[in-house]
């Protein structure tokens, strides 16, 4: 991992701005944001094209609830990697958080068309479908979200939610309990 940092970094600063870069991400896998979007900046300060620290940069903000910060660092991202899906699913994940679900349904369907095998567009899509009470919609797109992360037992809440709403209780039930041991299972 740290090769690649280095080989998207280059240059004479590139040992430095990646020491940073590891650094936050540790303390991003921590929970200390404020000390990950700390190294962020700093690798960003010596390697100001380094989309990665854009990108985990803007994840620390949107942990912090700092939506406008994470939509510009998210942004910033999409310039430098136009075809990346993650940038597209992260600044959707902050569009449905500020209620633009219109912006964040345009970066799912954008993160899908870009990867069609990253689960969280399909998930996020789901969730906005869901929230204009378009239920069959949602169930297709948690059902690939499950397809291909069939460990997801947030996708399975949510489609147990969804098949509860279109009245199928057989499937909430079996989904509802699904979630539930993935969720236990993960904490094991």
């Amino acid at each position: 991992m740290l090769g690649l940092f280095k080989h998207l970094l280059g240059g004479s600063t590139a040992s430095s701005a990646t020491d940073h870069l590891k650094r936050g991400l540790d303390w991003a896998r921590q929970g200390q944001h404020d000390s990950a979007i700390r190294e962020f900046s700093r690798a960003l300060r010596l390697a100001p094209d380094c989309a990665e620290a854009y990108y985990q940069r803007g994840l620390a903000y949107f942990e912090r609830e700092e939506y406008d910060r994470a939509i510009a660092d998210f942004e910033a991202t999409v310039r430098r990697e136009p075809e990346g899906a993650r940038s597209y699913i992260g600044r959707g994940q902050v569009h449905m958080e500020q209620g633009a679900n219109a912006d964040a349904l345009r970066d799912f369907d954008t993160a899908v068309r870009l990867d069609p095998t990253a689960a969280a567009a399909y998930l996020g899509r789901g969730e906005v479908h869901q929230r204009h009470n378009d239920h069959e919609q949602a169930i297709a797109d948690y059902t690939e979200a499950i397809r291909l992360d069939p460990h997801n037992s947030r996708a399975y809440r949510h489609r147990s939610m969804c098949y509860l709403l279109v009245g199928d209780y057989g499937k909430s039930t079996a989904d509802r309990a699904e979630a539930e041991r993935l969720s236990e299972h993960a904490t094991v």
